[in-house]
């Protein structure tokens, strides 16, 4: 009733302000700005005692104040409802202008947010793709350089009759302090390769010691040919293959017009070519070769024992 009453006055007021009463009209809108300002100034200072008042007036009348809401609602509902559809209806272009604008507004903002959100994760899937080929790259690399450095030390590689792993016969060689031509020599005799490696290359009964055709003695074959300025290989070839005597392979010079030409037997016998020599004997020549350069025979032994007797087998087993 209270705010029915003030209402009332209040529009009779501003009524009886708007006649041609031009005495009270000033006067009226002094005291309505007044009025304004003193209310301004009250709520600033007495804020939370206001906001206290409403609040502790609210919750004494509560069930007071919904129930007249509600009967207030019941009785002018045709009269609300009447007056948003005349202010729908009034302002009906303006509404759809004003709705149409905030769908679009909003619109804009969801397709920018999902512009933003797919960009988002296409850099981070771009990343992600980006860390796992250079994590490809960097295992392929690490897994080439082992299998690279894996294959130059398994070319050459070695093991010894103990299993030890060396990276090459000259390192082993040296590891059993062998002479590294020695220990070819060796296997090539039909030595094992226990005793290859382990028997002292110093020891004067095991034939290893180098001795020339006049009786010197040598610590290995290759110190003796260094003596005589001879390749070791190329001594081993005329001794071995061509079957030259140590007198000749030592002292026949590189070049020398009979150098690879000449060869003799175990009975002194020269020939122009081991060929020759092996038809002499009824030899083949391939026999002749593999008994010599790989089973260690003497010349006589490569030349004389035929092929079916029962001796080549027996030296073929020992070798």
């Amino acid at each position: 009733m209270r705010k029915t009453m003030r209402k009332t006055m209040r529009t009779q007021g501003e009524v009886f302000c708007n006649t041609e009463n031009e005495e009270i009209k000033p006067r009226y809108e002094e005291y309505k700005e007044k009025a304004a300002a003193s209310k301004i100034i009250n709520n600033k200072v007495h804020k939370e005692e206001i906001a206290a008042y409403h609040k502790a007036h609210y919750d004494a009348n509560k069930e007071e104040i919904l129930t007249y809401q509600k009967e207030y609602n019941k009785v002018h509902r045709e009269e609300i409802s009447a007056y948003h559809k005349a202010y729908y209806d009034a302002n009906k272009e303006e509404i759809a202008a004003c709705m149409k604008a905030y769908r679009e507004t909003k619109r804009e903002e969801k397709k920018t947010e999902t512009e933003a959100k797919r960009e988002a994760k296409n850099e981070l899937k771009k990343s992600k793709l980006e860390a796992q080929k250079e994590a490809k790259k960097a295992q392929r690399d690490a897994k080439r350089e082992a299998k690279l450095a894996q294959s130059k030390i398994t070319k050459n590689s070695t093991s010894d009759h103990l299993g030890n792993e060396f990276r090459s016969k000259a390192s082993m060689c040296n590891h059993y302090n062998i002479d590294r031509i020695t220990y070819l020599r060796r296997l090539q005799r039909g030595w094992t390769q226990e005793e290859a490696l382990m028997v002292p290359a110093d020891d004067k009964h095991n034939g290893l010691v180098a001795t020339d055709y006049l009786g010197n003695e040598f610590d290995s074959i290759s110190e003796m040919c260094r003596s005589y300025g001879i390749d070791v290989l190329l001594y081993f070839q005329r001794v071995s293959h061509l079957g030259w005597t140590p007198e000749e392979a030592l002292t026949v010079p590189v070049g020398n017009k009979y150098n690879g030409i000449i060869t003799t037997d175990h009975l002194g016998n020269k020939f122009n070519s081991i060929s020759e020599m092996c038809r002499s004997y009824s030899m083949n020549y391939d026999t002749y070769d593999n008994r010599v350069s790989h089973l260690g025979w003497t010349l006589e032994e490569a030349l004389t024992i035929p092929l079916d007797t029962e001796h080549t087998n027996k030296r073929n087993k020992r070798s």
